[in-house]
């Protein structure tokens, strides 16, 4: 429940504060981009640790949206050292602001530091920091019952986790940053059914890779299959596992399939750590098993 202010929330200017949003035009772009007013933006030393004092502060790490400066040979642009989660706020219809089960998005943040030798930050200041960029972008949090919307819209959280340090040799940055910027977004997919590729050519994860973990580098290598899909007349890719047996993940995001006559609901497990273990995911399984699915 975000209903408590920050201390220090930064000053909105009043030419933003009459601004009328155009809800409509914005959601009815389905997931896609619209620059917000602030970010957050904190950075770590191997030396020192994270660059606060004391106490961790969020809404002190909040600063005006603007482009990053990063060397061009930093080790997340050379060698792929870099994480990304994403969370939504919603607004109900009695107007309060509710993040959707953050502190999950905040363990899988740092289940990926450790993999990819990232520097972790304790769940609940990830989750203050997502807050304060909820609050500093209050404005842009969609209504609940906004136009040109095809599902709930919602404020999109984008957390990048990644290693900023110049380096040649293939090593890990002992320098990082952690920025979280927000956009509205409407339906990823839109209202329609939509059709899967089941793609046998290329595999998204392997046993002992990285798929389980939300990387940076895990999305390109998608782009190739994704179109090949498109061009065919399809929404999307189904991914089977590298014996090309099992359904495993459905592109850009994760796989549930319902027998009709039984009603049992079916995913795949991510034991294997191939696929990654979506917070949503992790809803409807709970939901399931609750009503005897």
């Amino acid at each position: 429940l975000l209903r408590t202010r920050l201390s220090h929330k930064p000053p909105t200017p009043s030419d933003m504060s009459t601004e009328t949003i155009d809800w409509e035009n914005i959601l009815s772009r389905g997931f896609s981009f619209t620059q917000t007013d602030y970010i957050f933006a904190l950075r770590w030393n191997a030396d020192s640790g994270w660059d606060f004092q004391n106490a961790f502060t969020a809404a002190s790490h909040i600063v005006p949206y603007a482009p990053l400066q990063v060397d061009p040979a930093a080790v997340v642009l050379n060698y792929g050292q870099g994480l990304l989660e994403g969370a939504k706020a919603l607004r109900h219809k009695d107007g309060s602001i509710h993040l959707f089960r953050p502190h999950f998005h905040a363990a899988r943040l740092n289940l990926g530091a450790q993999r990819f030798h990232l520097p972790q930050l304790p769940p609940d200041n990830i989750v203050d920091a997502m807050k304060a960029v909820v609050n500093a972008n209050e404005r842009w949090v969609p209504p609940s019952s906004a136009p040109g919307a095809h599902s709930t819209p919602a404020l999109y959280l984008r957390p990048l986790l990644f290693g900023t340090e110049a380096r040649l040799g293939v090593t890990p940055a002992n320098e990082a940053m952690l920025v979280i910027f927000a956009s509205p977004v409407g339906s990823y997919f839109g209202g329609s059914p939509k059709t899967l590729l089941v793609q046998r050519q290329y595999h998204r994860a392997v046993r002992g890779g990285v798929g389980g973990v939300k990387a940076i580098g895990n999305y390109a290598p998608c782009f190739e299959a994704r179109a090949m899909a498109k061009r065919l007349g399809h929404a999307e890719v189904l991914y089977l596992d590298q014996g090309d047996e099992l359904c495993e993940e459905a592109g850009a995001g994760n796989f549930f399939a319902i027998d009709g006559a039984s009603s049992i609901v079916y995913t795949p497990g991510t034991d294997a750590r191939t696929l990654l273990a979506g917070v949503t995911r992790a809803s409807i399984v709970e939901l399931a098993v609750k009503a005897n699915l």
